[in-house]
Parts: structure tokens; sequence; C-alpha cells
């Protein structure tokens, strides 16, 4: 069976239509076939709700409000809240218009539906039923509340301050024009600004000393936590102190026995060398002799003196004493063989 181009053409455009529809149904948040669950509330001041603003169960969107009918003879507005599925909403429940953020938004809040109130009014709103609506009460309903009720108070309360402000003033005006109380204000003022002075200064020197303060303590405390960071280190010395002191007092005894040997020895070496110096006094010695004999010490000088002239000869004349010097080692070596001769028969 085939079809014509004009029925495939208005299948075509119906299922279209269609699909648009349901597609601005579903951005919408609206449901195809109508909503599962529609209510209607009736307020006398909608308090700037507009259409399209939300419904709100507990800070989620469940729905939104749509269909304002103003009826103007009672002055009441009938609006429709339509709910994105079906919720079964306590007949204890009532829709509130209130604030949703600080630029003045609107929302209807559901509220009541605690299980208390649940309770008292027991069932679910259905489709097409009433639900009572009311108005948040704002900032400025409080504050009109509480000027209504506070109001009188608050006027005797300024009317007696009045009165005390203008008796304050009189007094100031005649303390003023009197020209005693003008030199006495005048001599107070002065003393005031003097003694203000005085204090600022001191307060600059107490700042100045609180600075000093604070940085002692700052470095007070860098000093507390090298300690603390050297703790080992300090027990560690303090350690090594008390082992040595405990050495040292050991070794007292030691100490003063080599104390006292030392001082024997030094003693001995005193008498030693007053007897050495007795006997170098003396001739009775060689050392003794060689000090305090001239005529020793001059043979020596002699000696000395003829030594050196030979020393000189020889330097001068080396072939007279090496000659002598030759012969004796080559008689010498001669002798030598002939021993050692005798001694291999």
């Amino acid at each position: 069976m085939k079809f014509s181009n004009e029925l495939k053409f208005g299948i075509f455009a119906t299922l279209a239509t269609a699909a648009i529809i349901y597609g601005l149904n579903f951005l919408s948040g609206s449901s195809f076939f109508g909503p599962p669950l529609k209510l209607k509330a009736k307020y006398t001041n909608l308090d700037g709700l507009l259409e399209g603003d939300p419904i709100m169960i507990n800070g989620m969107r469940v729905g939104r409000a749509k269909n304002f009918d103003l009826n103007l003879e009672s002055g009441d507005v009938t609006i429709e809240l339509e709910f994105f599925e079906k919720m079964k909403i306590p007949r204890s429940s009532m829709a509130m218009i209130a604030s949703r953020s600080v630029l003045g938004e609107k929302s209807i809040r559901i509220i009541g539906l605690e299980d208390s109130a649940r309770r008292m009014v027991p069932g679910f709103y259905e489709t097409g039923d009433d639900i009572p609506g009311t108005l948040e009460t704002g900032i400025i309903d409080n504050m009109t509340n509480l000027v209504e009720s506070k109001g009188a108070n608050i006027l005797i309360e300024v009317a007696k301050l009045a009165t005390e402000l203008r008796q304050i003033t009189q007094q100031t005006q005649a303390l003023i024009t009197d020209q005693n109380n003008t030199n006495s204000l005048t001599a107070s003022i002065y003393n005031i600004r003097e003694t203000t002075e005085y204090l600022t200064s001191i307060s600059k020197e107490v700042d100045s000393i609180a600075k000093q303060l604070n940085t002692i303590s700052v470095d007070a405390g860098s000093v507390v936590q090298n300690f603390k960071g050297n703790n080992e280190n300090i027990s560690t010395i303090f350690e090594n102190v008390k082992n040595t002191t405990d050495s040292l007092e050991a070794a007292s005894d030691e100490i003063t026995e080599l104390l006292t040997d030392a001082s024997t020895t030094v003693e001995t070496i005193t008498d030693m060398v007053g007897k050495l110096d007795t006997k170098l006094d003396t001739n009775t010695n060689t050392l003794g002799a060689l000090i305090n004999d001239k005529s020793l010490y001059d043979s020596l000088v002699v000696t000395t003196l003829e030594i050196n002239s030979l020393l000189r000869e020889a330097k001068a004349n080396p072939q007279r004493f090496f000659d002598d010097i030759k012969l004796y080692l080559i008689n010498r070596r001669n002798k030598d063989q002939e021993e050692a001769k005798l001694e291999d028969e």
C-alpha cells in the first residue's frame, strides 16, 4: 500500500508539532498531559509575586505559580499552584509568600508539614482543592509593629531628653556670658590642653618602653628557645663538669702527694746547687781549680795558641806533614800484609 506525499507530510507535521509542544512543556516544567497536582490559593496581597515564581518545600523547587486572577470587588487574588509531580501535601499545610533573596525575589513556601500539624488536620490535598494562603511578615512590618507598640514610650523619653538638653544649654550659655566664669573656663581649657599634651608625651614614652619590653621579650623568648634546643648539650656539659669534679676530688690525695714530692725535690736541688757553689769557690776539685787557678787558665790559653799556630802551619805547608802520614800508612799496609801471610801459613 502506497501513501501519498500529502499524507506523509501531514503525519510528519503532526509529529513535529507534538514534539515541539512536548519540548516547550518540558522546558517550562509542565507535564504534557497536565500537572500531576494543581491547587488554588487566595491572597489579599501578593507582595511582588510574579507568574512563574517557584514553589519551595524545604528549599527545593517542586512547582510554580501561574494563572493569577484578580477579583476587583473583593480585592483578592486567586493563583494556581502547579506541582511538577504528584505529591502528598498535608491538609495542615499553608502556601506562604516569602522572600527568597535580598533583591526582593519571591517564592511560595509550603509550611505546616510537621507531624503535630498533620495529626490535627489529617488527609492530603487533591487536584482542584484550595490551600490557605498567607504572607510572610517582613522587616518593615516588624518595625511598624514595634513602633506602634513602643511609640508612646519612645515619645515620652524623647520629650524628657529634649527638656534636659534645653536645661543644659541654658546653663552653658549662662556660664559662658559671665566674665568671671569665662576667665575660669579659659584657664581650665588651657590647663586641660597642657594636661593633654603632658599625657600625650607620657603616652609616647610608655609606647617606647612597651616596644623595648616587646623587643626584650622576643630576645628572651629566643634565648629560652635556644636553651630548649640545646638542652641535651647543656645536660652533657653539666654531666662532664660533674665527672671532672669527681675525678679531681678522687685525685686530690695523689696531687697532694705529688706536690709534697716536688717540694722535697726542689729542696734537694737547692741543697745540691749550694754545695756545688761552695765547691766551685775552692781549688780542691778540678772544676774549682779550673775556675779559680789563674796559672791553669794561662796554660790553657798558651796551649790553644800553639794549636792554632800548628794548624796554620799545616795549612800553609801541607807536604811537610802529609809526607810523613803517607809513609806511615804505607808501612802500616805492608805490615798488615805480612801478618796476613803468616796467618795463612
